[in-house]
């Protein structure tokens, strides 16, 4: 066992070292180790769930929104195929550039990796939890969208239809087009992703964001916190995601600091940035400038103010 959490088993000395080694293929373990995140046959665990989904990942206990449920280590293409994993990740009978190409997500660097834990948890396009790439440490965390009960199986959205801050042009047509395409996976014709009355919504949040950003590039930064409003709005409508509802409170905040008149507004949205449940404790680790901005709003007692804290961070 780890001797510093005691939650962590291995098999050998090998195996733990290479587990907490930050350059090889196993999960950085080092700078995880006595941090709120669950553990393999612990928390979740990875067990048959269908002949058409195949594995999957399941809840062993209760969940609370915003619960860290692992940390998987990113593995480029060079340790992807060293990793001993990666022979039973899918497509089944793929070849190993298959299989990582089917499982690449995203990382924090902007190349594509790919986390063999986190591609055990399969699709769902009202999903129960959500990725977030961590800035300098090599891992995704995974993280619970609502509470999750013992038992429920976990799911990701890997194509979210309804992701805002994509173009308008990527709707759920599109979207499910790229599941059956790159996943192998068909939405049914119940699906959430398939309802108009949310469709319309999907859209007109897009072009909310999409408004949002023009204004604030020509400077109408009044124009565009209305936008923002609006947005923030819609989120119910349209299923908004945690991760799109920070991105768009943290926007607002930026803006609503910009202004004596509006600075109430960037204490409320630093607030529900907070009440959402972005990771914290990601950010603390690492300095988020999310963090570092709703610190400045917090603290201050007006716009001129927190300007002036944000300048002190090199933020202004």
């Amino acid at each position: 066992a780890c001797g510093g959490c005691e939650r962590r088993f291995y098999c050998s000395e090998e195996c733990k070292k290479k587990d907490w080694s930050k350059d090889g293929i196993g999960q950085g373990h080092e700078g995880w180790c006595g941090k709120p995140y669950g553990e393999e046959d612990e928390d979740w665990e990875v067990r048959h769930i269908s002949d058409e989904k195949g594995m999957g990942v399941v809840a062993l206990r209760d969940m609370p929104r915003g619960f860290m449920i692992m940390v998987s280590g990113e593995l480029d293409k060079d340790q992807f195929k060293q990793h001993p994993a990666a022979a039973s990740l899918a497509p089944i009978n793929g070849t190993l550039e298959d299989k990582f190409a089917t499982n690449a997500l995203d990382s924090s660097e902007g190349v594509d990796v790919v986390c063999p834990r986190i591609s055990r948890v399969n699709h769902n396009c009202t999903p129960n939890a959500f990725q977030f790439a961590i800035s300098g440490a090599r891992a995704i965390a995974l993280f619970a969208e609502r509470d999750i009960a013992k038992g429920e199986e976990l799911s990701l959205s890997y194509v979210p239809y309804n992701d805002v801050c994509k173009g308008i042009e990527v709707d759920g047509e599109v979207c499910r087009a790229a599941l059956r395409f790159k996943y192998g996976v068909k939405c049914p014709e119940d699906c959430q992703c398939q309802d108009e009355a949310e469709a319309a919504s999907v859209a007109a949040a897009k072009m909310l964001y999409s408004d949002m950003k023009q204004r604030h590039q020509m400077g109408d930064l009044a124009g565009a916190l209305h936008s923002a409003e609006e947005l923030l709005g819609l989120g119910d409508k349209c299923h908004m995601s945690s991760c799109n509802k920070v991105a768009v409170l943290f926007f607002a905040s930026v803006l609503a600091v910009r202004d004596e008149a509006s600075f109430s507004k960037a204490k409320a949205f630093s607030q529900q940035c907070k009440d959402v449940n972005y990771p914290a404790s990601v950010g603390e680790a690492q300095s988020s400038l999310i963090d570092k901005v709703c610190a400045a709003v917090d603290k201050a007692s007006s716009a001129s103010e927190c300007q002036q804290n944000l300048r002190s961070l090199g933020l202004g």
